[in-house]
């Protein structure tokens, strides 16, 4: 699905799954053009004064430069100065040597993001997460993180058997937000409380070399030993096969292996292998193990290797039942959706050869009903007589929403808010959005032959499903002000839109010299700021693109400077 949806948009509204950092908390790259300091649309040949500040806003002590045409001198604390000849755009940095992966380390961590044990680092390959209850989060502060550091944009990516539900943020740390060589991009997974479906391999990947990344495998131990278990039932060693979920997985006819996701929360356990309820001897057959995966099997092992199979934990006889089943095609004719339409198109047809089916998922905005909609059509272009199912569950980045993506695949809809559509005419569903604001991700399915994942971020009347190009950057950002408690002070706030910027947002500040002061707090904690019109006339958002080394800005004059 792509696309931008477009009404009057609400004003002063500070909406969820946006970021409202100030100073350099959240960093977000933006697009700097070589612009004036006044509108910051719009180019020009402007000049703006290279002479010293008279005047600063109240703002906390951090060390700060100040920028001329022909180099830097350190001034005064807490800013850094630049004159518009230096107002650059710059681009994300090239790894610096060769062969070099990002940093990666496991941590605990408290309410102050100080550290408070280091689980492990880029030197090894597997951690296994202490627990950590959401009391522990909520009343305590505690999370546990994954970390990353590199020359170049990164994100954290999931590839395993479970389900994970957690949090993710980009950073950016830009010592000189104009020498572009200076900075540092950042990624985080959070965990605020731990779960066994979390178990699975994260990988910390360059978003511009892909095959550029740092992995580690994340062990978490819970109450139920195999990742892919879903039934309370399977906790108990006599409990009947009734009580017991059943994974169907499809062979692939194409493979001489068949892959069991036994795959196991600890890594300190022992599993064995049962085929039609007889234990199945290892040793001297081409069957392998490991507690990441699960089991492969080589298909020439058995006479018939489909049927039945139950991987069982010896020492709590957990156990996991998978029904091995023939190869079911399904075969996409296109997985590209068209941009105009937001159509996709499968085919597919069962190992028989019959039942051939082609099934189009299309996405729509409804503005009368506020709804995003999902119909579903045949290979005539006749909708289907069945309702697509629809599913939604919330996530606040581009990168958080990917991750959430198994976890949708995995979940039905007795859970509770993950289906909530509703049929609408001519056998679509539609999910309601909220008046103001909402943002996640949906999979919309027709049974096993079409399944399509797409996000959305709305604010006010804007709804934007393409996130593969920024947008006019008012409707991704803004800044916000109100009055102050503090006579003759306002107070603003800058809010960015998260599925486009990282954290680490920076104030600019321009007087009536026309030099523009940027902040560069080292501890960032501020999210608004405040400041009269004799300290500053004009406050500009530096927001950092989460996926590149561009910048977006914003600005508005001091209400009480007219």
């Amino acid at each position: 699905m792509g696309g931008r949806f477009t009404g009057s948009r609400s004003q002063g509204l500070k909406p969820k799954g946006w970021g409202c950092l100030a100073t350099a908390q959240f960093q977000r790259s933006f697009l700097l053009n070589p612009l004036p300091l006044g509108n910051p649309h719009r180019r020009s040949s402007h000049q703006v004064s290279t002479q010293p500040s008279t005047q600063k806003p109240n703002l906390p002590d951090v060390i700060s430069r100040r920028y001329h045409s022909h180099g830097l001198t350190s001034v005064h604390s807490g800013f850094r100065t630049i004159s518009a000849s230096n107002y650059h755009a710059h681009h994300s940095p090239k790894v610096r040597n060769h062969g070099e992966s990002p940093k990666i380390g496991a941590v605990l961590k408290n309410f102050k993001g100080d550290t408070l044990r280091v689980l492990t680092d880029s030197a090894h390959s597997y951690v296994v997460l202490p627990k950590l209850d959401v009391e522990d989060y909520v009343w305590e502060g505690f999370s546990i993180q994954l970390t990353c550091i590199f020359h170049q944009p990164v994100q954290w990516i999931y590839k395993g058997d479970g389900a994970p539900l957690v949090k993710t943020e980009t950073h950016r740390f830009a010592p000189d937000v104009f020498n572009a060589s200076t900075f540092l991009f950042g990624a985080k997974v959070i965990f605020t409380h731990t779960n066994y479906k979390q178990t699975g391999q994260y990988s910390c990947q360059s978003i511009h070399e892909p095959s550029t990344l740092t992995s580690l495998f994340v062990f978490v131990p819970g109450k139920r030993i195999f990742v892919r278990d879903d039934k309370e039932g399977s906790l108990h060693s006599n409990s009947t096969d009734e009580s017991l979920s059943t994974l169907i997985i499809h062979g692939d006819a194409l493979s001489k292996r068949i892959k069991l996701p036994c795959s196991v929360s600890s890594p300190n356990v022992s599993v064995q292998l049962y085929k039609e309820g007889k234990l199945v001897e290892q040793s001297g057959k081409r069957i392998f193990y490991r507690p990441e995966n699960g089991f492969e099997i080589f298909r020439e092992t058995f006479n018939n290797p489909w049927g039945r199979y139950e991987c069982v934990e010896e020492q709590s006889q957990q156990r996991l039942i998978i029904q091995v089943e023939l190869p079911k095609y399904a075969l996409p004719v296109s997985s590209l959706k068209d941009p105009e339409k937001n159509k996709i198109s499968t085919y597919s047809e069962n190992s028989f050869g019959h039942s051939v089916k082609h099934v189009h998922l299309k996405f729509h905005y409804d503005k009368r009903r506020n709804a995003l909609a999902c119909c579903a059509f045949d290979g005539q272009g006749k909708r289907l007589s069945q309702y697509p199912v629809l599913k939604y569950a919330s996530c606040d980045s581009v990168s958080e929403c990917k991750i959430l993506q198994k976890r949708l695949e995995q979940t039905n809809c007795s859970v509770k808010r993950v289906c909530e559509s509703k049929r609408m005419k001519q056998h679509c569903v539609g999910y309601e959005l909220s008046e103001f604001d909402d943002q996640g991700l949906m999979e919309c399915s027709v049974g096993d032959e079409a399944r399509e994942f797409f996000q959305f971020s709305k604010i006010g009347d804007t709804v934007i499903t393409d996130f593969s190009e920024l947008p006019p950057t008012d409707e991704i950002l803004e800044i916000v002000t109100e009055d102050s408690s503090t006579p003759g002070k306002t107070t603003f706030t800058c809010i960015a839109n998260s599925f486009f910027f990282s954290h680490g947002l920076k104030w600019g500040f321009q007087n009536d010299s026309e030099d523009l002061l940027i902040s560069d707090e080292k501890h960032p904690a501020k999210i608004s700021i405040e400041f009269s019109p004799d300290e500053a006339s004009k406050v500009y958002c530096f927001a950092p693109v989460w996926n590149s080394g561009e910048w977006r800005n914003v600005s508005v004059l001091h209400p009480q400077s007219f």
